[in-house]
């Protein structure tokens, strides 16, 4: 079986964006035993991996660049023919179902799977038209609304040229009337460390939050709650570390000088990925975005909560995930509001998980079986194969 990735969203090829979506996907591929391609877009550079074969090639992108991109795909992949193609973009194009039929053409059984960077569509243009209006950008407004429009006609023809679409963190059995599963973004598991402390039940608890995205952290919350909790009887030892850089927690430290925590709470600065997992074995405790709510948002499967499932810690969330059903004993979910967190209820969790002694070992295997991406591109190919979500 031979697959192709087809990215028409411009992205930097040495982000952590392009590694995390294209090359850990394509990966995914390759690691069922199958031959797997992708070719993407930088702007006016096209990057591609055909065969094996690395390549960079610049092109003259303006007005005309999708037309041109295309051109490039058919061009660097004449001489081969795919049993899969994956084609992720923001926008539909006329071109796409071109792209798409002569595939199928080539080869025939050819399946092709849509992933929408944004699902649904429309919150992306609620967010540009309210950012137009800010700004008083009339002439941005109206072409927002007309692209908006063409969008809605594409959509319509979606399911003559697309066998299956992929809706990541949001639950969806049909996109623009195509058969679409759902699922987490995943996560290269083998790459992180599994915990290997095991905590006394009487240990004090050290709780590790990482800013990614100070609007929607939530962190604030915490910082409240333990406020509160200090001045309860039945208080446990309680400290909290923070990891982030300045500009992302200037208004963490002004909270907690607020919430008169400076005693309770560390920030320790910017760390790596592999400082974070050495972190995760000396903490009882991780949390993970506690503030959706900001963002009127309410399903979400952040990178970090991920990484504390492989790493074997347990965490916090407040937000919906298609993965954590609420059983899972290594996780507990908090109301999705602007309210405090609620640290006798985090005490009593961190006891559960404390009593629990194989509790590592099966936060690990869970994010195996649901996060690496070997399973998660296994499920899409099989779903988009067979039409059915479990077979």
């Amino acid at each position: 079986m031979r697959f192709l990735y087809i990215g028409f969203d411009p992205v930097d090829p040495g982000s952590e964006l392009f590694r995390q979506d294209v090359v850990c996907k394509v990966g995914g591929v390759r690691q069922l035993g199958h031959e797997a391609d992708y070719i993407c877009r930088d702007r006016r550079n096209i990057i591609s991996c055909i065969g094996g074969e690395d390549r960079h090639f610049e092109y003259a992108g303006g007005r005309y660049a999708i037309h041109d991109f295309c051109e490039w795909i058919l061009e660097l992949t004449k001489s081969t023919v795919y049993d899969f193609i994956y084609i992720k973009s923001l926008l539909l194009y006329p071109e796409l179902s071109k792209l798409a039929w002569h595939f199928k053409f080539q080869k025939f059984g050819t399946k092709v799977i849509y992933e929408p960077v944004v699902y649904p569509l429309e919150d992306h243009f609620s967010a540009e038209m309210k950012r137009h209006k800010a700004e008083n950008n009339l002439s941005a407004s109206f072409k927002a609304s007309f692209t908006h429009m063409q969008q809605s006609f594409l959509e319509s023809q979606l399911h003559r040229w697309a066998d299956a679409a992929v809706a990541f963190e949001v639950p969806a059995s049909k996109i623009y009337g195509v058969p679409a599963i759902s699922v987490n973004r995943g996560i290269a598991v083998g790459q992180i460390s599994v915990r290997s402390s095991v905590e006394k039940l009487e240990d004090p608890i050290t709780m590790l939050a990482v800013v990614d995205d100070p609007h929607t952290c939530g962190f604030e919350r915490l910082l409240q709650g333990i406020s509160t909790y200090r001045n309860s009887r039945s208080c446990e030892p309680v400290t909290l570390d923070i990891v982030g850089n300045m500009q992302k927690t200037w208004k963490l430290h002004a909270e907690s000088a607020h919430c008169h925590v400076e005693d309770r709470v560390n920030f320790i600065g910017e760390k790596n990925p592999s400082k974070i997992n050495g972190l995760c074995n000396t903490h009882t405790l991780a949390v993970a975005s506690l503030g959706l709510y900001k963002a009127d948002g309410i399903y979400r499967s952040p990178y970090l909560a991920r990484f504390y499932c492989a790493a074997g810690i347990p965490f916090i969330y407040a937000y919906e995930d298609l993965s954590l059903n609420g059983q899972v004993p290594f996780a507990m979910k908090m109301p999705n509001f602007d309210a405090p967190v609620n640290m006798e209820l985090v005490s009593e969790f961190v006891w559960r998980c404390r009593y629990h002694t194989g509790l590592i070992q099966q936060e690990r295997h869970f994010a195996e079986e649901n996060y690496d991406w070997r399973i998660i591109m296994k499920k899409i190919l099989l779903f988009t194969a067979t039409g059915r979500l479990e077979v």
